[in-house]
C-alpha cells in the first residue's frame, strides 16, 4: 500500500471564496485604528469655544416720574454660557456690542413709545452713563475656561448694561417700551478690540458667540406733580392803611394730562383761605389776610375744599410737562397795628 505523504497547504488562490471573511475583517480592523488615531490626533480644527447669551434681554424701570429734573437709571444683563471643547484650556476676551436698529426713535435718540411725545432714553456701557451702548460701542470681558477633560469646561456669567432716561420729559402717565435689535456677543481679538466678532478664528481657535441679541426696555410712567412757590411780600407799610393788595406765584408741574386741583391752607388751618400774619417775641398782635383766586378786595376767596376729583373753593389746572405759573392772590383788609414784622406759613395742596 502506498501512502501519501500529508502536506499543509499554507495559501489559497486569490479567488477562493473561504479567505472572503478573513481579508473584510483585517480591512475593519484598519479602519478602525485609523479613526481612531486621527481623533486622537490633535488638530487646529477640533479647538471650540461656543458662547450661548440670552437672545433677549429686559431692563425694567418700573414705576418712574419723568417732569422732575433727576431721571432715573436702570441696570440689565446679557447672561450668557461658553463651553470649551479643546484638550487645552483658552484665554480670550468675550463682548457685547450695540446694533444698529431701534424702534422707535433713532439710534442716537432712542425712545419708549406708549405716549406723545414718547420717553426719551439710551442705554450705556457704563454705570456712570457717559458711553452709549448703540451704535456700535462695545463691553469687554476676559474669559477663562479650562480644558474639555479637567472636568470644568463651562463657564456662565453675565455683561451688565445701563440705561438711563433723563428728566424733564414731557410724556404722559402710561406704560412705554422699546428695543434695540442686532446687538453682538461674541469675541474680541484682544483687550483693546473696538470690533466684538460673532464667529471668529485666530489661528488656533474657532469661537462661535451669538448674534441677534435684543435689549428690550419699559417703563410706567406714574401721576406725579411737583410744586414750589414765590413768598407773598407785602414790604413795608405805614400802621393804619387799608384794603393791602400783593400777590404770590405758585409754579406746578405736573404730567401732560393730568387735571390738578389746587387748594391753600393758611397755619390756623381755615378752609376758606382766611390766615393772621403773627409779629414777633412778645406781640400778640396779628394782621387778618385773605388768599384769593382772582385779585381785588372783593376777589374770589381761595380755600382748602379742592380734591382729586374736584375744585372746590380752589384751582383747576391741567399739566403739560412743563412748569406753570398760577397767581395767588392775598388782600390785607387794615394794619393798624403794633409796628413789627408780621409773617405766616401757607401749605399749598396739589391734587391730583
Amino acid at each position: 500500500m502506498n501512502i501519501l505523504p500529508f502536506r499543509a497547504q499554507t495559501s489559497l488562490p486569490a479567488n477562493q471564496p473561504s479567505s472572503a471573511p478573513t481579508n473584510l475583517l483585517r480591512l475593519l480592523f484598519l479602519l478602525i485604528l485609523l479613526l481612531a488615531a486621527s481623533l486622537l490626533w490633535p488638530t487646529k480644527a477640533q479647538a471650540n469655544v461656543v458662547c450661548n447669551a440670552s437672545g433677549s434681554t429686559m431692563i425694567s424701570f418700573g414705576n418712574v416720574t419723568v417732569n422732575g429734573s433727576g431721571g432715573a437709571m436702570a441696570t440689565g444683563t446679557v447672561n450668557y454660557t461658553c463651553t470649551n471643547y479643546d484638550n487645552s484650556a483658552v484665554n480670550t476676551y468675550i463682548c457685547l456690542q450695540g446694533g444698529n436698529s431701534v424702534n422707535p426713535g433713532t439710534v442716537a435718540q432712542p425712545m419708549m413709545s406708549g405716549g406723545t411725545p414718547p420717553l426719551r432714553y439710551n442705554v450705556y456701557t457704563d454705570a456712570a452713563g457717559t458711553i452709549p451702548l448703540p451704535p456700535g460701542n462695545t463691553i469687554l470681558k476676559q474669559l477663562h475656561i479650562s480644558s474639555r477633560n479637567s472636568g470644568q469646561s463651562v463657564v456662565s456669567g453675565s455683561i451688565p448694561i445701563y440705561a438711563y432716561f433723563p428728566g424733564n420729559q414731557t410724556s404722559p402717565p402710561g406704560n412705554y417700551s422699546g428695543s434695540l435689535y442686532n446687538n453682538t456677543f461674541g469675541f474680541a481679538t484682544s483687550a483693546n478690540s473696538t470690533v466684538c466678532h460673532a464667529n471668529l478664528n485666530d489661528g488656533s481657535h474657532n469661537y462661535e458667540g451669538t448674534p441677534g441679541i435684543t435689549i428690550t426696555l419699559n417703563a410706567t410712567v406714574i401721576n406725579a406733580c411737583t410744586v414750589s412757590a414765590t413768598d407773598i411780600d407785602f414790604g413795608a407799610i405805614t400802621p393804619g392803611t387799608s384794603n393791602l393788595a400783593q400777590t404770590g406765584t405758585l409754579n406746578v408741574k405736573c404730567p401732560q394730562g393730568t387735571t390738578y386741583n389746587i387748594g391753600l391752607s393758611p397755619s390756623n388751618g381755615s378752609n376758606t383761605g382766611a390766615g393772621s400774619m403773627r409779629g414777633t417775641g412778645s406781640n400778640t398782635d396779628q394782621i387778618a389776610y385773605q388768599l384769593r383766586s382772582t385779585p381785588g378786595p372783593a376777589g374770589t376767596i381761595w380755600g382748602n375744599t379742592a380734591t382729586a376729583t374736584a375744585v372746590g373753593n380752589g384751582v383747576s389746572g391741567t399739566g403739560n410737562g412743563s412748569s406753570q405759573s398760577v397767581t395767588v392772590y392775598a388782600t390785607v383788609p387794615d394794619t393798624n397795628h403794633v409796628p413789627d414784622s408780621y409773617a405766616d406759613t401757607v401749605t399749598v395742596y396739589v391734587n391730583y
